[in-house]
């Protein structure tokens, strides 16, 4: 009698848990849709696009760089973000030249206000980085000369001076 008085209290809290289980898990479901970000805002926010860098003006102009730039960087707008394919980079579509007033400073000089140029984007898209090849003749044949984007993966095969893409 205790062993189905026993077993029957077993099956009756399975069965209860059962029925509790989902509630619980969809509460906490909702919970966490209030609390966290939507997908889409979430995808929004780092999808490729413009987005404010600060350019550091060394970098951008080593020509200069016996001159100090006050300020020494400056903000506008690059391509950044993630691509839904992995074989994709984001890329500028479209962009200006926009003109800034820093001040340089010239090795014992007087500082002075001057107009620089700076790129910046305007227009985004994702897309497979290019790759250029050419070829050359030369005495013995061809010669390959290949420029490619380093996070580009592209199978060359030459064969006969044949070259074939993948």
């Amino acid at each position: 009698m205790d062993y189905v008085m026993g077993s029957s209290i077993l099956w009756l809290s399975v069965l209860l848990h059962c029925i509790l289980a989902p509630i619980s898990v969809s509460q906490t479901a909702q919970t966490q849709k209030l609390e966290g970000q939507a997908w889409m805002d979430i995808f929004n926010r780092s999808k490729c696009q413009p987005r404010w860098v600060l350019l550091n003006l060394l970098n951008e102009f080593p020509q200069f760089s016996d001159f100090l730039f006050k300020p020494p960087c400056v903000s506008v707008q690059r391509c950044a973000g993630c691509c839904l394919d992995e074989a994709q980079s984001c890329f500028p579509l479209q962009a200006q030249i926009i003109k800034m007033q820093v001040q340089v400073h010239k090795t014992k000089s007087d500082p002075e206000y001057t107009e620089i140029s700076v790129i910046q984007h305007t227009e985004c898209e994702c897309r497979r980085p290019q790759v250029n090849a050419t070829l050359k003749a030369s005495r013995y044949g061809f010669q390959l000369h290949l420029t490619y984007a380093p996070s580009s993966f592209f199978c060359l095969y030459l064969l006969y001076n044949i070259i074939i893409f993948f």
